[in-house]
């Protein structure tokens, strides 16, 4: 038997196929509104500690305004509308409101690509699809910037998508988004070259001139469009210089993807892909861009969710024939009224979702979110931290910069790669072993108590400091403070 051409079981679920999206992206929604594993990175209290700054001033930093070391050293906020974003919510209603936002923005994204994937695939293909790219997506949901533009991937994807599969030119609205997008995250420049791939795509396919000078024209203004932002230029040509950054190899995200020993997730993926790509049989640009989306994914860890939402969007416009949903299915949806509009249910009406995420929304501001320790965000440690302390000169874990902040508090070193590019990681990462470089930064500074993780091999030499202690410690963090320091490494 033909597994492709032999009709997928109905599992009872066709009529309830608009359902669908909406279901998942509720559950999806209410799921995430209560998880406190978006707030386990470190960087999203950087990001909400910089939007305030930039509500505070009412400006966006051209400087350095947070760490000890660099204070001052020109530093491009590029997240910046994401960052005052983050912050309102803060502002409006703490951690909670900072979570809802995040887990709305999730329940759009998953709405948008479920609603997308099921009106072109047969359910059984869409399902499939749907939950190996949540798993691939997983780690990925947190409170920050690049959470928020989720939804601006799938919209700008799928109108190209689909101005490709009708021979038409992508409609300018795309530029606003795209101006929005390029002020909220650097991840801008993928959906560009997506777009740009798919007119190639249409030039070649449709031979008409006039049909790839509106493509180009499109291309162009969004391109434009990106530099509408307080940085002017250099907010376009800035994710290409960060990511030419070689700094990056200290950032775990930023590293390359282990393929070996393969897992289950890169096996499930990568069958689902090919078989996938095998039945639909994309276009060779589409082959080409899914090959590049996974060149980079290989490359860079934090790519896998952009591999994961272009290919899933790239197979489900392709002209799937066998994998399509059949045509006489009742609430299959024809033409431009395909690509991302709501749609009527067939069960629970559009009213009663709406009010289900009213309710999740009203309970989720009510509850306290707690500020959780973990191995990113030692939050009790530095809410704890005495008085004395906060002003002073301190040597810190890298991971530690972003909460440190968040605190009011003044770190040597913090996650902003773009800030202390090699030199001054590198520095840090010799501080960690090497005790004479350690004692010349700390003597240097005028150093009186440092916060590290427990397995820090700064600790080692912190720990045989003259009269300095331990003042507290946990399973997170070790808080260790003494008199300055004034004897170099001899």
């Amino acid at each position: 038997m033909d597994f492709f051409s032999a009709a997928p079981p109905r599992l009872g679920l066709s009529r309830s196929l608009p359902d669908l999206p909406y279901g998942l992206a509720f559950f999806a929604f209410a799921m995430i509104a209560f998880s406190s594993f978006i707030l386990s990175d470190g960087d999203s209290f950087l990001h909400i500690a910089a939007g305030q700054w930039m509500l505070d001033h009412s400006r966006v930093p051209d400087g350095d305004p947070f760490s000890a070391t660099l204070a001052g050293h020109p530093w491009q906020a590029h997240e910046w509308l994401s960052e005052v974003v983050l912050a309102l919510a803060f502002r409006l209603g703490g951690l909670a409101a900072v979570m809802l936002l995040t887990a709305l923005a999730f329940g759009a994204s998953v709405f948008l690509l479920a609603r997308y994937v099921t009106t072109h695939m047969r359910l059984v293909y869409a399902v499939l699809v749907l939950l190996v790219v949540a798993e691939l997506a997983a780690s990925t949901v947190l409170a920050r910037p690049h959470m928020l533009v989720v939804p601006f991937m799938i919209i700008a994807a799928v109108e190209a998508i689909e101005a490709s599969n009708q021979d038409r030119r992508p409609t300018y609205w795309l530029a606003g988004l795209f101006m929005l997008w390029a002020n909220m995250h650097a991840s801008f420049p993928v959906g560009l070259g997506v777009m740009a791939a798919l007119g190639a795509e249409t030039a070649w396919r449709s031979r008409s001139v006039t049909l790839a000078a509106r493509w180009a024209g499109v291309t162009l203004v969004a391109t434009l469009a990106t530099m509408v932002s307080p940085y002017g230029a250099h907010t376009l040509t800035f994710p290409f210089e960060h990511s030419a950054n070689a700094t990056l190899a200290f950032i775990n995200e930023w590293q390359a993807t282990a393929l070996w020993p393969p897992n289950s997730l890169e096996l499930a993926f990568g069958l689902v892909v090919l078989a996938l790509v095998a039945a639909a049989r994309p276009s060779l640009f589409r082959l080409m861009l899914i090959a590049g989306l996974g060149y980079l994914a290989i490359n860079h860890q934090r790519h896998l969710i952009l591999f994961g939402l272009y290919t899933t969007l790239l197979i489900a416009g392709a002209p799937l024939g066998r994998l399509a949903a059949p045509r006489d299915e009742p609430d299959r949806v024809q033409g431009p009224a395909a690509t991302l509009p709501l749609r009527r249910s067939t069960g629970i009406p559009i009213w009663g979702w709406v009010g289900g995420v009213l309710v999740v929304s009203i309970v989720r501001l009510a509850t306290p979110a707690p500020l959780l320790d973990g191995k990113l965000t030692p939050m009790t440690m530095l809410a704890t931290l005495p008085g004395e302390l906060r002003q002073a000169p301190v040597f810190n874990d890298y991971n530690f910069g972003g909460p440190m902040i968040f605190f009011g508090l003044r770190p040597a070193f913090d996650s902003r790669v773009e800030l202390f590019g090699a030199e001054g990681l590198n520095t840090y990462a010799r501080q960690l072993t090497d005790r004479c470089v350690l004692l010349d930064d700390l003597v240097a500074r005028g150093v009186r108590w440092s916060i590290l993780a427990p397995d820090n091999p700064a600790l080692a030499t912190i720990d045989t400091l003259p009269g300095w202690h331990r003042l507290s410690a946990d399973k997170f963090a070790v808080v260790s403070t003494g008199p300055q320091l004034t004897d170099r490494c001899p």
